[in-house]
């Protein structure tokens, strides 16, 4: 549903400036309203005949005012006043053509610093006309001189758009957005929304035309309010709705190093041992609709893997993680919110751990509760950045001296780009570990690149590395860690539901205490992944 425009105005100007009214919004078309004229400065013939035209054009009598402006212009072809009143007249006679050629003489008449009004509504009449190409000059020109910029832009993004050209076009309407009067604000968000999702942008497309509608049900209603109000909620439709969504992943892999849950950005404890390695992992959730002010989203997660190496078993464990995210305006450039996360882990253990060779059993090994505002900002279009804190209490069931708190800070930057092989990002992050046992305190800083690469429309690859310097401050021996982790990722989509996925993830640890911490891990996988 495109709406379409009406802007009365009134382009005659007083002895030192122009004058003008705009902006009812309505139908693709120029009314105007009863409009009475100014006289100028009292003269001697011209003067009284103008102000006598004056007088025949307010009382509505176009035909005499006409004769009477004739007359004016035969004795002084260039008063400029007398020219205005005549266009005016004309254009609301209903003869745009005629108009036309009396703002040409206008323009003429002018020096080029003061034909803005002028250029203006010969862009409006040719526009009216369904002359884009013609309008788009004056309105240009119009623009250059610094006249009437919002309603200028208002209709070269209109005309832009038309013409399918939707950056121009984008970059019209985001100026109104930003100077234009409410009506004015209200069509800009609209196209802006449409501009958006045509190039892909969807929560561009989405933020914009739910800014439309919401002004829209703001403004005194009329036509244009109501249309724009109901085409906005026939393209909103999909997304204002709560919905279910549920994933879940199948992965068998190939680890040469198989190591234990790590707790933090610093180093898991490796077994020094490979083994093939099965990993499900899963999750469900509810949100509510995208476009409510606040959007409530809670989901549970699941992660279990089973190693088929006899001596490796201690190396399963068994993740529930349930979660809670209160996001205040989603769709908006800047945004922010609250997680609310817990973890429960179950390790693969000796039934009796005075025989490591017996039957197994899955029994607690930790939780966790964290808490973690957030904060969200779109830099520019397709760049989004993100600045998040958190507290982490931790309690570790398989060896207290390991149970304590976690502070961490992350910030982040993502840019999705017209390009389908470089849509980069980069994140930087510090952890503060303090646990009861003093070894294991640590602090961390890592610093992470990544890459996304849509090499086709059904194949994603996703390409990271993380560098991170682990330092153990409070440590018997003085221990430092150096970690490098990278990863390879791709996804094949199968159809809506279903995807092939394969990775690769190489860590190499170098420690102070290269004995007891180095080491260098491959993991190689590949599976089937199923999204609700």
């Amino acid at each position: 549903m495109i709406p379409t425009i009406c802007v009365r105005n009134d382009t005659r100007s007083g002895p030192n400036k122009f004058r003008f009214a705009i902006i009812f919004l309505l139908m693709l078309c120029i009314k105007t309203d009863p409009v009475y004229a100014v006289e100028s400065h009292p003269g001697i013939n011209l003067e009284s005949m103008y102000s006598e035209a004056v007088i025949a054009y307010n009382k509505k009598q176009s035909d005499q005012a006409l004769k009477l402006l004739n007359e004016l212009l035969v004795a002084s072809p260039n008063h400029v006043e007398g020219l205005e009143l005549m266009a005016l007249t004309l254009k609301e006679k209903g003869d745009p053509t005629k108009a036309m050629e009396v703002y040409a003489r206008l323009i003429k008449a002018k020096p080029e610093a003061a034909r803005g009004p002028y250029y203006f509504e010969m862009g409006m009449m040719y526009h009216k006309a369904n002359k884009p190409d013609l309008a788009k000059p004056y309105f240009e020109k119009a623009l250059k001189l610094g006249f009437n910029r919002s309603t200028t832009q208002l209709f070269l993004g209109l005309i832009s758009f038309t013409a399918g050209r939707l950056n121009e076009s984008e970059k019209s309407f985001t100026e109104v957005k930003s100077g234009g009067a409410p009506e004015m604000k209200l069509l800009a968000h609209y196209y802006l929304g449409l501009i958006h999702f045509k190039n892909g942008y969807g929560a561009g497309g989405t933020y914009e035309l739910t800014a439309a509608r919401n002004l829209a049900r703001d403004l005194p209603n009329s036509k244009m309010t109501t249309d724009i109000a109901a085409g906005a909620d026939k393209i909103l439709a999909p997304f204002n709705k709560d919905q279910w969504f549920g994933n879940m992943t199948f992965l068998t892999e190939y680890d040469s190093n198989i190591a234990t849950l790590p707790t933090s950005a610093a180093a898991a404890n490796a077994s020094k041992k490979s083994t093939p390695n099965l990993m499900l992992n899963g999750g469900a959730g509810y949100m509510t609709s995208p476009t409510n002010t606040v959007q409530w989203v809670g989901n549970y997660r699941f992660s279990v893997n089973k190693t088929t190496n006899v001596q490796t078993k201690s190396y399963e464990y068994f993740n529930h993680t349930p979660a809670l995210f209160m996001n205040i305006s989603p769709l908006s450039r800047t945004t922010g919110g609250l997680k609310v996360e817990g973890n429960l882990a179950f390790n693969n253990m000796p039934k009796d751990p005075e025989q490591p060779n017996g039957a197994y059993i899955f029994r607690k090994y930790s939780t966790y509760f964290e808490g973690s505002p957030y904060f969200r900002y779109e830099l520019a279009k397709g760049v989004q950045s993100e600045l998040e804190a958190g507290y982490r209490k931790i309690t570790n069931d398989s060896d207290p001296t390991q149970s304590g708190n976690l502070l961490r800070v992350r910030g982040s930057t993502h840019a999705t780009t017209s390009s389908q092989l470089l849509n980069p990002g980069a994140s930087v992050s510090y952890e503060k570990l303090n646990t009861l046992g003093i070894d294991t305190r640590s602090n961390s800083l890592d610093f992470g690149l990544f890459n996304t690469m849509k090499l086709s429309g059904s194949d994603i690859l996703n390409l990271s590395v993380d560098y991170t310097l682990s330092r153990y401050p409070l440590s018997t021996t003085s221990r430092s860690d150096k970690t490098t982790v990278a990863r390879l990722s791709a996804v094949h989509t199968l159809s809506p539901a279903f995807s092939l996925l394969g990775e690769v993830n190489y860590t190499a640890n170098s420690s102070s205490l290269a004995d007891a911490y180095s080491y260098n891990r491959l993991a190689v996988g590949f599976g089937m992944g199923w999204t609700l």
